[in-house]
């Protein structure tokens, strides 16, 4: 900039000199002129080669800055670019981090959730163990008490036929006498007495065999007994059929017994 100006003051003045040769008159002003206008000369090529050198300059600086702008938009262009793969890489990271904190996560509710069924495996068998020991234990406390009431009632049947027993007994004691009579238009010659002596000796022994549980001797005898009885009412002619009654009813007393006997001795082996 200030080389333009001093090249319009140097033109201005060569341009002022001229004028001035144009009018003046004498040697000395022109000499004077033409020196003046030599150092205008030398000025104006001074101010030209600044010119120059200035024109040069800015076109060197036109090309820095052309070449700084260029620099410039490389340097956006890679700032840009390096940007948008930070921000990509970012976003990739992120999607990575995102993806192992998934993975991570399903990996933690799929052991909660293996626990979780293992949990329930430990409470189901807990529960089932303890159904079976309940059932085990009700199974036990019925079979006890199975066998309690078994018990039980084995004992009061044994009772049962314990007093069935000691009855049937008394009332087989009733017939150790017979209940034969002589009529008075009988003339038995002593055998009815002679009777009633083995009826009394065949109902101590079906009494003895009953009582022993001897079903075998005690039909024996009891066969013997009957043969009495009927024989009493024979010798009687009829008059002592009430005999055959008791014979026979003795007998189901004494079979009572041996019935009783033989379910005790089942029921106790």
């Amino acid at each position: 900039m200030d080389a333009l100006l001093k090249l319009l003051a140097v033109l201005t003045l060569i341009w002022g000199g001229w004028m001035y040769f144009k009018n003046a008159d004498c040697d000395t002003e022109l000499k004077k002129i033409h020196n003046e206008l030599r150092v205008a000369e030398q000025e104006f090529s001074d101010a030209q080669a600044a010119y120059d050198a200035e024109v040069k300059k800015r076109e060197a600086l036109s090309g820095e800055v052309t070449a700084l702008k260029e620099n410039n938009q490389e340097l956006r262009k890679e700032i840009a670019l390096k940007a948008k793969e930070k921000r990509e890489r970012a976003i990739q990271e992120r999607r990575e981090r995102l993806e192992a904190e998934r993975k991570a996560r399903a990996e933690e509710l799929e052991k909660e959730q293996e626990h979780r069924i293992a949990l329930l495996d430990r409470e189901k068998q807990f529960e089932k163990e303890e159904r079976e020991r309940d059932e085990a234990s009700r199974k036990e406390a019925e079979t006890q008490m199975d066998a309690e009431q078994s018990e039980w009632e084995k004992e009061q049947k044994s009772q049962r036929l314990q007093r069935m027993i000691e009855r049937s007994t008394r009332a087989m004691g009733r017939y150790l006498t017979s209940s034969a009579f002589v009529p008075g238009n009988v003339n038995d010659y002593g055998q009815i007495e002679k009777l009633k002596q083995n009826w009394t000796t065949y109902v101590r022994a079906c009494i003895d065999a009953a009582n022993k549980g001897d079903s075998k001797r005690f039909e024996t005898f009891g066969r013997k007994l009957l043969n009495v009885a009927n024989s009493l009412n024979r010798v009687s002619k009829g008059q002592n059929a009430d005999c055959i009654n008791d014979a026979t009813d003795f007998l189901s007393e004494g079979r009572k017994i041996l019935k009783a006997k033989n379910q005790l001795s089942k029921d106790n082996p």
